[in-house]
């Protein structure tokens, strides 16, 4: 058991066991503020947002919401990327760039990035921390950096 400074004696006990209860049920309301439903303003953003589907929160990057369509009853978990292009201000070559079904499960942790097209179909899952994207760098040139060697997109489909 920690010692003294670890809030474990009785009357500083009662105050750390409220204070935790406290940060973990603000979070859990956080999480149920902060997530994007086919209601929310946020949904707005994008090209379509199905019904009944959501993109939990905390997200970890999201931009680019109006070149994607999001089908219906699809969720999207914790800590997800979806983003078009590099960075916000960049205009993707097609519209829509990221097409994710109905019915979807994009799992915690998973990254897409799309340049020219992705497209995820119905009743896709991934698994935790997946990435996809169009476009990737080269590596045959061995005299340059990877990140200068560009290959061209290509669109993805699953």
């Amino acid at each position: 058991m920690p010692g003294p400074g670890w809030g474990y004696s009785s009357a500083r006990g009662s105050f750390a066991q409220a204070r935790s209860r406290a940060v973990r049920h603000l979070w859990t309301k956080s999480k149920a503020w902060g997530a994007i439903g086919h209601n929310s303003d946020r949904a707005k953003r994008f090209g379509a947002f199905g019904v009944d589907s959501i993109i939990m929160f905390p997200w970890n990057t999201l931009y680019g919401e109006k070149w994607m369509r999001i089908g219906k009853n699809t969720m999207i978990g914790e800590g997800v990327t979806l983003s078009v292009g590099i960075h916000p201000e960049q205009i993707p070559v097609s519209n829509p760039a990221l097409i994710i079904g109905d019915r979807c499960l994009i799992n915690k942790g998973t990254a897409i990035v799309a340049h020219f097209a992705i497209e995820i179909g119905d009743d896709v899952f991934t698994g935790h921390n997946c990435y996809i994207t169009d476009q990737n760098h080269g590596y045959e040139d061995l005299t340059q950096p990877i990140g200068a060697q560009s290959m061209p997109e290509k669109p993805v489909r699953i």
